[in-house]
């Protein structure tokens, strides 16, 4: 019997910390999403500036609350739609959500400290699509790319 109960405790413990399965994020027909996919432990919050066609788009970010890696983490999303035109003061409202998306963005520690900034990501607008972001250490550099 205690082998039982241990068997099933053993059983139960390695569901609980098994990673899950993310269910892939479907974008709507005027929406684009863009995955980050973090393949490095020292990056713990990312910070971004999001331009279209030059012009400001907008800005956020993405973090673990208890400062730990954002490695492993697939579950990092933004969605850019045409909302997000029509909520812009600087943009016109009848403008079309085409062209590019450049992206800065700002790594930053588990001390919150910036460990880098890669500028210019350039990232083409295809509505009803998922960009994935791959950001990893190459050397003593921080590098973000683009695999669609």
């Amino acid at each position: 019997m205690k082998k039982l109960l241990m068997l099933l405790l053993l059983a139960f413990l390695v569901t609980a910390c098994s990673h899950k399965e993310t269910e892939s994020v479907q974008p709507k027909e005027d929406e684009m999403i863009i995955q980050y996919i973090i393949e490095s432990e020292e990056i713990c919050r990312v910070d971004f500036v999001s331009d279209l066609n030059g012009k400001y788009l907008r800005m956020g970010g993405f973090a673990d609350f208890d400062r730990k890696t954002l490695k492993g983490n697939n579950d990092i999303y933004i969605s850019y739609s045409h909302q997000d035109i029509e909520l812009n003061k600087e943009w016109d409202n009848g403008a079309l959500f085409e062209g590019i998306i450049t992206q800065q963005l700002h790594l930053y520690d588990k001390n919150e400290e910036e460990i880098a900034v890669i500028d210019n990501l350039t990232i083409p607008v295809e509505l009803g699509t998922v960009k994935i972001i791959i950001i990893e250490k190459e050397g003593n550099d921080y590098v973000a790319m683009s695999t669609t």
